[in-house]
């Protein structure tokens, strides 16, 4: 009755459970971005849970985010929204690293993709199987990552590019990790 936090954690867990009963699943997943940014208190509640933070080039975020009626208008200030959500999730993951695996999307579709997969698996405590593997080399491809939308998106591009160069050195020094191939 007093402890609210364990109470919480209590509720969280029986409802995960409950999404669970009459399924062959043992993995929970959830797919809302922004729990990143609240990861801390999340694990809190759930003290084995697992993050996957898939990081996009910013750029291509921006260009992304700029077609939603939830998002900025415009491309620098969708950088700009881009740089505030990561540093929330930066802050939110620094103090759980072993609860937190940071993957760019780019290192999983083009540069590095097997030993991304693997390090992912890995994470998850997972073993590669036929369907995964199937869907991986099926889904998991350039064409449906937009990867470099923002050079044909963007007018002002050198002046956005050095603004993203910019954030991108900001977030490294706060954190970030670095993708495989150097952006």
């Amino acid at each position: 009755g007093e402890d609210r936090a364990l109470a919480s954690a209590k509720f969280f867990r029986a409802f995960v459970d409950y999404q669970l009963q009459g399924t062959e699943n043992s993995y929970w997943i959830d797919t809302t971005p922004p729990n990143l940014m609240r990861a801390d208190e999340i694990s809190r509640l759930l003290p084995q849970v697992r993050f996957i933070h898939m990081i996009r080039d910013g750029r291509d975020v921006a260009s992304s985010v700029v077609r939603e009626p939830w998002g900025p208008n415009n491309h620098f200030a969708a950088l700009e929204w881009w740089r505030e959500r990561l540093l929330k999730i930066i802050k939110a993951t620094e103090a759980i690293p072993d609860q937190v695996k940071h993957i760019w999307l780019e290192d999983l579709v083009t540069d590095n993709r097997e030993q991304t997969l693997n390090e992912l698996l890995n994470f998850l405590g997972l073993d590669p199987d036929e369907k995964l593997t199937a869907y991986f080399i099926r889904e998991v491809v350039v064409d449906s990552a937009n990867i470099a939308r923002w050079s044909n998106e963007v007018e002002e591009k050198i002046k956005f590019n050095n603004r993203y160069h910019q954030i991108f050195d900001e977030l490294v020094d706060k954190g970030l990790p670095l993708p495989m191939k150097q952006i």
